[in-house]
């Protein structure tokens, strides 16, 4: 893994090209007056808030067989009001 230090001034005035390192592996200790701080190198994440059109079908056909199957719980009004604090 490649180790960057670079300053603040430097580090501002070239985002796009530090960004694409730490993007390709690089760990960046960035420098300040008498601070520093380590970045490290980007990791992949899998938005888990966004699904695609077959991850969503499949949860909706998951749901509609619990509910067939009476697996689900009824919200009446009492219960709501109840939730809902009121």
């Amino acid at each position: 893994m490649e180790t960057i230090v670079v300053s603040r001034r430097k580090f501002t005035g070239n985002l796009d090209t530090y960004f694409k390192k730490i993007e390709d592996g690089a760990q960046l200790i960035l420098k300040w007056g008498d601070k520093q701080t380590i970045i490290p190198p980007a990791e992949a994440i899998k938005d888990d808030t966004a699904y695609t059109k077959e991850e969503f079908e499949a949860m909706l056909a998951e749901s509609m067989a619990q509910a067939k199957a009476g697996k689900c719980k009824v919200l009446t009004e009492e219960r709501w009001k109840e939730l809902s604090g009121l």
